[in-house]
């Protein structure tokens, strides 16, 4: 019975209640008693009345017992995603196919498969950021999802399953071990079927296994995941919940050793956190973001986000790893020049806090002119690595006058020759343009993509991704 029914009985039942009791205070103040019809009529009344709190009592109580229920399959369900979308963030990309599973890794517990993760290269000690590739250590399988049927203890219980992860434990420094992988148990109650469907995006492919539908990326370098689980552990029957999220690698096809050292010997960011921005590593004590924020950030999405909150996702977050005392610009372009500080400011809790606050506030809006910012930032001393992220086009487009010697030409061309004959003769040193290209190729050396030009005329690269 409905909570709001019951109470709703029994204030029906008070009132009836409330004029039997005046006609027995009448009777008790006059001197003719009570009739057995009405000693009858009042005592059923008593016992109904009784019996309509409990049920209201067994109700609420009941009604707890299912919330509970509920948050307990929520928080198990919750913290099994998050596990998994980091993994996969982690990782170098994804398997969504069991046939695709290397022949010496493909034997794992679970009757089905659900997705496998690659891992990169590892860097165990400080001396292997080098040139020598063969000083990074690899991990030898990749990380295998499955799912495996719970057996049912008793009969009529739902059939659900546990999400199985097999591959390499971690150890206390975060590195991942490859001797000895172990299987562990990710989360049970994984419901039978979906609750609902899970639309994927154009071209993606979707994979439904059990309760979990999941969408992959044609690049396999992101998914979206639906989990729908139902409630087994508890005896309240009829619990289900189902959650939804997306992730991509940050872990991108690419060499990206010996770009890890940074001037003065040392990574720029704090212990634990990854130092590079959409694999573009930070070089540098003096970096400085350039990042757009024209209309067009506004509309390609990826995992339902736009290019403009993944951009400003990902900068608050690297802003967040970098050390004290690391010297830190951001210009946000569009038509205009939207500089967070005026100059380039030094590291600390309340210079972060400001930067993460300037970053979350950008809007994609405009056109795309970064010229004038970027004319301005080689000149700073306290700017080694520009770190440059748009997906469109340039206007004015990326040739013109040079703003150093006058001679028209690529804006690229003039910033290499900036860097030779002036920027290498001052303390502060060249400055190494890295760029990253988003859902557009703009990586390259065809006319049109000045990004691509822009890092390989300034020794450094150009990542496309989408």
């Amino acid at each position: 019975m409905p909570i709001v029914g019951a109470m709703q009985m029994v204030s029906s039942l008070n009132v009836i209640l409330k004029r039997y009791c005046r006609l027995i205070t009448n009777n008790f103040l006059s001197d003719e008693g009570f009739t057995l019809s009405e000693l009858l009529v009042s005592s059923t009344i008593s016992i109904i009345v009784i019996a309509s709190g409990y049920a209201l009592s067994m109700v609420a109580i009941n009604a707890n017992s299912t919330d509970k229920a509920r948050i307990a399959l929520n928080n198990k369900i919750d913290n099994s995603l998050n596990y998994l979308l980091d993994e996969i963030q982690s990782g170098r990309s994804l398997i969504k196919d069991k046939s695709k599973l290397p022949d010496s890794c493909k034997n794992f517990e679970g009757n089905h498969f659900v997705l496998g993760v690659y891992l990169p290269k590892q860097a165990i000690k400080r001396g292997d950021y080098s040139n020598t590739v063969n000083s990074w250590q690899s991990v030898n399988c990749p990380i295998i999802y499955s799912l495996k049927q719970e057996i049912q203890k008793k009969t009529g219980q739902p059939i659900t399953y546990k999400l199985l992860r097999k591959g390499p434990s971690i150890d206390k420094k975060g590195f991942y071990t490859s001797a000895n992988p172990s299987t562990t148990v990710i989360t049970d109650s994984i419901d039978k079927s979906p609750m609902d469907d899970l639309l994927c995006s154009p071209k993606w492919d979707k994979k439904i296994i059990k309760g979990l539908i999941i969408c992959f990326d044609p690049d396999l370098k992101s998914a979206e995941i639906a989990i729908s689980a139902r409630n087994t552990i508890t005896p309240v029957r009829n619990v289900v919940n189902r959650q939804t999220s997306g992730s991509f690698s940050r872990i991108f096809e690419r060499e990206i050793m010996g770009n890890i050292p940074v001037e003065g010997g040392g990574s720029q960011c704090n212990t634990g956190c990854s130092c590079n921005y959409y694999g573009t590593q930070i070089r540098s004590d003096r970096v400085n973001f350039t990042i757009d924020t024209s209309g067009s950030m506004g509309w390609y999405r990826i995992n339902g986000k736009s290019l403009m909150e993944h951009a400003k996702t990902e900068t608050i977050r690297l802003i967040e790893c970098l050390k004290d005392g690391t010297k830190l610009s951001i210009n946000g372009f569009d038509h205009r020049q939207n500089y967070c500080f005026k100059r380039p400011i030094t590291i600390n809790s309340y210079w972060k806090n400001k930067a993460i606050n300037c970053v979350s506030k950008m809007y994609a809006y405009g056109g795309t002119n970064p010229w004038s910012g970027l004319n301005k930032d080689i000149q700073d001393q306290d700017v080694g690595q520009i770190i440059i992220l748009s997906d469109g086009q340039t206007y004015p487009p990326p040739y013109g006058r040079c703003f150093y010697d006058g001679r028209v030409g690529w804006h690229a061309d003039c910033y290499a020759r900036y860097n030779e004959q002036v920027r290498d003769n001052t303390p502060g040193g060249k400055v190494t343009f890295d760029t990253i290209s988003l859902w557009n190729n703009f990586c390259g050396t065809q006319d049109y993509q000045w990004l691509g030009r822009l890092a390989a005329k300034n020794d450094g690269e150009c990542s496309l991704i989408k």
